[in-house]
């Protein structure tokens, strides 16, 4: 699907479960849109400033309409979503800028699709100034960002959620073709595990996020971005800011800004900065993950990087993995493609 706002609910319950096993906590992160189907930390001002893991975020356009929107939305998902960034998008910035503006090219390509370079554009325009602040906020997302309502059906073949009028289209493991069906709305069954824009799925049903003084509790709808569940521990919190680095944290909850990196310290119940998980060379932890650019090789328990397209893959236990947009079908890593699916 589309631009990086809050989403994606699937996704995200797989990374709490992996920063629970692996970190000794959970993560409470806002993860953005769909744009997979499919630093900055203080929303300060973004021209030049220095993002998450090096570098500097980009300022100009460089005429491309695919490399520019791949470059401000790597950026500004680097410095505003890090943790995510790292363990499930797209491990380091580079391959996010690789990986992206080739989905780019495939959203406008694809057939029956009404997603055009021309709204890229305009989105590039808003996003390019964007900070974190306005990044968490549904208001300031133009909707030149997101997929408009493809041509397409309910039921017929597709590879693209923007090929659809409903927006939806998954297609099943080991298969670059899905059929297309509705992206669930507020208060509708979510059984794929995926909900519109800004919404989450819980429990089978996509539901809104929390805000600001909301009351929270473990199991129920996540705190919206910027904001924790504090004091859940004790069977009750409310969504507050959260936790800045050395500030004092429960270990047992959701306390610390994971935007940023930050985790709470079992040892001294402080936040502090989470490394996340292992990158392509190092040992895997506990022979399953590894940061989201690789794959565990348990057969010799190290983190390999994922395979791109052309390249061979497996969908079993201990295969190599694609790099997505690429799925393995038929052992080799494909790139989505609407005119495939016709």
């Amino acid at each position: 699907m589309h631009a990086r706002r809050p989403g994606n609910l699937a996704a995200r319950g797989f990374l709490v479960a992996m920063l629970a096993l692996f970190c000794g906590c959970v993560s409470d992160i806002l993860l953005g849109a769909r744009d997979l189907d499919d630093g900055i930390a203080d929303g300060g001002d973004s021209g030049g400033a220095t993002i998450a893991d090096g570098g500097t975020r980009t300022d100009a356009f460089t005429g491309d309409t695919c490399t520019d929107y791949a470059n401000f939305l790597c950026e500004l998902e680097q410095s505003c979503n890090l943790l995510v960034f790292r363990n499930l998008l797209w491990g380091d910035i580079a391959t996010c800028k690789e990986r992206r503006k080739l989905r780019c090219a495939a959203r406008i390509a694809a057939p029956s699709s009404n997603d055009t370079a021309a709204r890229l554009g305009a989105c590039n325009g808003v996003i390019s100034k964007f900070t974190c602040d306005d990044y968490g906020n549904q208001a300031k997302w133009p909707e030149t960002c997101g997929t408009p309502p493809g041509n397409l059906p309910d039921g017929a073949a597709c590879a693209l959620g923007g090929q659809c009028r409903g927006r939806a289209c998954f297609p099943a493991e080991g298969s670059a073709c899905g059929a297309c069906s509705v992206l669930p709305s507020l208060g509708s069954p979510c059984n794929n595990g995926v909900c519109d824009d800004f919404l989450e799925c819980l429990n089978g049903m996509c539901v809104a996020y929390l805000r600001l003084g909301d009351s929270c509790r473990y199991g129920g709808p996540l705190c919206g971005y910027g904001l924790a569940c504090i004091g859940a521990a004790s069977g009750q919190g409310k969504c507050l800011q959260h936790l800045g680095l050395g500030a004092t944290c429960d270990p047992t909850a959701i306390e610390c800004n994971d935007t940023i990196g930050l985790t709470c310290d079992n040892s001294t119940g402080k936040c502090r900065v989470e490394p996340g998980l292992p990158p392509p060379g190092e040992s895997c932890r506990g022979g399953q993950y590894c940061r989201a650019d690789a794959w565990c090789n348990i057969f010799v328990n190290r983190c390999e990087a994922k395979r791109r397209e052309g390249e061979s893959c497996g969908n079993s236990v201990g295969a190599p993995a694609c790099l997505q947009p690429a799925t393995c079908v038929g052992n080799v890593c494909v790139l989505p493609s609407g005119a495939a699916c016709q």
